[in-house]
């Protein structure tokens, strides 16, 4: 595995998290079978993780299937899933989009929506 593919990936994995509202690595591992670590480790593209966990990834991140090997394989944009969410977050002008950030990271940590998930 050519270690640019992964620190490639690792980049698009921290920006797709950052435009999806979780304030850390924390917050999108809590929401995963993942340790901090090895969401950590993704991320810096110091090693390459299972398929298993790439297919989590995507769907945690609303990318389609297979977004991540497209990545490995060269390709420098995932694919946004068509879901509420993405359609939302296209349609936010800038300052909604930086509001609701703002938001997320000034707010008490228990009325994050991702950490509640995990709460119950």
């Amino acid at each position: 595995m050519d270690q640019h593919a992964l620190k490639r990936l690792g980049h698009h994995i921290v920006n797709r998290r950052v435009a999806l509202g979780y304030r850390n690595r924390t917050d999108l591992a809590d929401t995963l079978p993942l340790t901090v670590r090895t969401l950590s480790d993704i991320e810096l593209g110091v090693r390459k993780a299972s398929q298993g966990t790439y297919a989590m990834l995507e769907n945690t991140l609303s990318w389609t299937p297979g977004s991540i090997n497209a990545i490995l394989a060269g390709g420098n944009n995932p694919t946004p899933r068509p879901d509420a969410l993405t359609d939302t977050l296209n349609r936010a002008t800038t300052e909604d989009l930086l509001a609701e950030l703002r938001r997320r990271i000034t707010g008490p940590r228990h009325l994050h929506p991702q950490h509640n998930s995990q709460q119950r």
